[in-house]
């Protein structure tokens, strides 16, 4: 087949005193690889068996995302919200269906919306000491298809990374 899309992006940056602001827009564009329009098999690394679907359409996705970003020599914060729009969004979709004793997974595709956001807080509150902590959230949904208002299978959940580093001084000779 013979597949053909216009794809762009555009953004800015900003920066003024102990702020930066950046924002993007953008089309992308995505052919189904060889696995997701053939497979028909057992996936040996995984453990489960696998449908591609010849079906597929290219995917395409509309994204936005920014940062915000607010530092001096103490703090830095770090926000970056996202969204994603995917007309025709390629998954792999569980069944309650088993083929060779494996569970069987379909590539599909449905109209999905995704959204999140990743922040980072630092702090260095003393010469050799850091804090940090950084998490993030993502919301996928399906808007369309068999399982329409459920999430995306394989979708990470939220989470919160936290720490603690002392650099050392190194004297070399």
């Amino acid at each position: 087949g013979r597949f053909n899309s216009l794809t762009w992006s555009a953004g800015v940056n900003y920066s003024t005193g102990l702020w930066v602001l950046k924002a993007n827009v953008g089309k992308s564009f995505r052919v189904p690889i060889p696995k997701e329009l053939g497979a028909d098999g057992i996936n040996y690394h995984i453990f489960r068996y696998e449908r591609g679907n010849a079906q597929l359409d290219p995917e395409e996705s509309y994204q936005a995302d920014a940062t915000v970003l607010w530092g001096n020599d103490v703090l830095e914060v770090q926000v970056e919200p996202y969204l994603n729009y995917f007309p025709n969004y390629i998954y792999l979709n569980p069944t309650a269906q088993y083929v060779e004793g494996l569970q069987l997974y379909n590539y599909m595709q449905a109209e999905v919306l995704r959204w999140g956001l990743e922040a980072q807080f630092t702090w260095h509150f003393a010469e050799k000491f850091e804090a940090h902590a950084q998490g993030e959230y993502l919301y996928a949904r399906q808007q369309s298809g068999e399982k329409k208002g459920y999430t995306l299978p394989f979708s990470t959940p939220w989470s919160v990374d936290t720490g603690v580093k002392y650099t050392f001084e190194h004297k070399g000779k």
